[in-house]
């Protein structure tokens, strides 16, 4: 039989520990602070968000909102060019909205999957 040495720092981190198996945490969904949202809330993130605005045609506006559990999506609307998805996430602190980026295929980049998979404009 092998004898493992256990540095002491693990043995203290691991106190207080349950065997039990993580598990990923339950969907609050739409009911989530800031779900439903409203296109003029999302157009109005949009704006104040320099960084994401800057580099985005906004157009005839967002179309298509779609929110759950602190994240929520909207299509742009530009003339003569692609339809952007931006996405935004809800600050319970600041009690508001924020773009947070935007492209075509963007949610695999800044949502978890579990998430992701229920926001309509993510693919």
């Amino acid at each position: 039989m092998r004898a493992y040495l256990v540095p002491v720092v693990v043995l203290a981190a691991l106190a207080g520990c349950s065997a039990a198996t993580p598990q990923a945490p339950k969907p609050s969904g739409s009911e989530a602070p800031g779900c439903p949202v409203d296109v003029p809330t999302l157009e109005q993130a949009f704006k104040a968000s320099a960084k994401v605005a800057d580099n985005f045609v906004l157009g005839k506006g967002l179309k298509d909102p779609s929110c759950y559990s602190g994240y929520a999506t909207a299509v742009t609307q530009p003339t003569n060019m692609d339809p952007a998805v931006i996405l935004f996430r809800f600050d319970p602190a600041q009690n508001g909205w924020a773009a947070v980026i935007g492209g075509i295929d963007i949610c695999h980049l800044a949502v978890p999957e579990w998430i992701s998979t229920r926001l309509d404009n993510c693919s």
